[in-house]
């Protein structure tokens, strides 16, 4: 385009060169040609500068165009990484509920939590005291009473009990719903007694480091 426009325009300079030297000298003066020839540089430069800006918007785009690239092939790689992770994770979940849940009843060694540690408990009271003393101690934090719990207990699907009430049992692990397998599972050799009183104590020592650095800030500032 820049080659047809400067073409263009030296015709016109060189039509208006030979109507000055045809015409009289009032018709076309040497003014006329100079303000011509400004003209035609001041187009050239614009062409010049036009057709700069245009090879560098090229080669912006043509960069623009190597990194979206770039980034689609890091995208698809992280997906497939993703993928390959999920499928082993899918395939070790399996392998360890295959390893653990076939006789989680029988080797259940955790002392803190809701479960008991006999298939079969004779009377409400045992299970009332059980459940007594895990409120008074790891599950202290709880918003209920041993009857609430209890009643929860066998609703849920750890416990069952006969239609009198007297008899109570706990569940094994194959009978448990669905829902509960992966939980027991998980609880698992946890002694969540040990672990209730770390992080109490834990909790502890920071309110007293807090403590202690409150009443410094207050000396210092008496």
């Amino acid at each position: 385009m820049r080659i047809w426009t400067l073409a263009a325009a030296a015709a016109a300079l060189v039509m208006a060169a030979g109507l000055a030297q045809a015409a009289p000298r009032d018709a076309v003066t040497q003014a006329d040609l100079q303000a011509l020839q400004a003209q035609m540089q001041a187009l050239a430069q614009r062409l010049d500068a036009l057709e700069a800006a245009n090879a560098q918007l090229k080669s912006e785009n043509a960069e623009l165009q190597a990194v979206a690239s770039q980034r689609d092939a890091e995208v698809e790689s992280l997906k497939a990484q993703s993928q390959e992770l999920g499928a082993k994770a899918t395939a070790t979940s399996s392998q360890l509920a295959q390893a653990k849940g076939a006789d989680w009843a029988s080797r259940i060694k955790a002392r803190g939590d809701l479960r008991y540690r006999h298939e079969r408990l004779t009377s409400e009271r045992d299970v009332n005291e059980a459940l007594k003393a895990q409120l008074a101690g790891v599950a202290n934090f709880l918003d209920t009473d041993h009857v609430e719990l209890r009643r929860w207990l066998v609703d849920a699907g750890w416990l069952t009990r006969d239609g009198f009430g007297r008899e109570y049992q706990r569940v094994a692990a194959a009978a448990l719903p669905a829902t509960l397998q992966p939980l027991a599972t998980a609880f698992e050799g946890v002694d969540t007694d040990a672990i209730a009183a770390a992080t109490r104590a834990a909790h502890s020592a920071g309110r007293d480091d807090r403590q202690r650095a409150w009443r410094q800030r207050k000396g210092e500032s008496s």
